[in-house]
């Protein structure tokens, strides 16, 4: 049976941006995902995705420094389907809080899609 999934609002402090100063400090991104999975009904855990395992696969990215929010995207979209493999698609939104530049924006997002090869 397909399940929609979803973790909302994750806070995730990342080294990121495409001019090297912006990089210097780690700015709190927020991540959302939506996990399509093929849901096993009386496995527990072992039939779905484990939310707060997931979460916390992806918090080691922390430790890494990216230039754009879409090649972090990606990379949280990667780590996932590799991880899971119940997982058949995921939706990865990274929003970047007040992003520098002359636009007052509220945040930058960068949305990737991935889906496991059939």
């Amino acid at each position: 049976m397909g399940v929609r999934l979803h973790i909302r609002g994750l806070r995730l402090p990342v080294r990121i941006g495409w001019q090297e100063h912006e990089r210097q400090l780690p700015r709190p991104l927020i991540v959302d995902l939506a996990l399509d999975v093929q849901y096993e009904p009386g496995r527990g855990l072992e039939g779905t995705v484990d939310l707060e395992e997931a979460a916390e696969s992806i918090m080691v990215l922390a430790k890494e420094e990216f230039r754009l929010i879409e090649e972090l995207a990606l990379s949280v979209a990667e780590i996932l389907l590799g991880r899971y493999a119940s997982l058949e698609r995921v939706s990865v939104s990274v929003s970047k809080p007040a992003p520098p530049g002359r636009a007052c924006l509220d945040a930058s997002v960068a949305e990737v899609v991935l889906e496991r090869d059939g």
